[in-house]
């Protein structure tokens, strides 16, 4: 399931790449909300290309999955 966020596009990090051949770009978006929120994003791969296009200041949409990950040996998920 997606989920879209629409904000301004507050910061835009440089790309990041890693021995393995893989790459990333991190981004903040300031919602547009009675109380906007600052969320960070990662664009991996081919996705970071698109933030070429993009400068601070810049109104986008941006489209996402959730994605989550245990962070102690001892939860399981059911």
């Amino acid at each position: 399931m997606a989920f879209e966020v629409k904000g301004t596009l507050k910061k835009l990090f440089d790309q990041q790449d890693f021995p393995s051949g893989f790459y990333k770009r991190d981004f903040v978006v300031t919602t547009m909300e009675q109380y906007p929120q600052d969320i960070k994003f990662s664009a991996l791969k081919e996705k970071s290309e698109q933030l070429g296009q993009c400068a601070e200041g810049d109104v986008v949409n941006v489209k996402f999955d959730l994605r989550a990950v245990s962070t102690t040996a001892n939860t399981t998920w059911t």
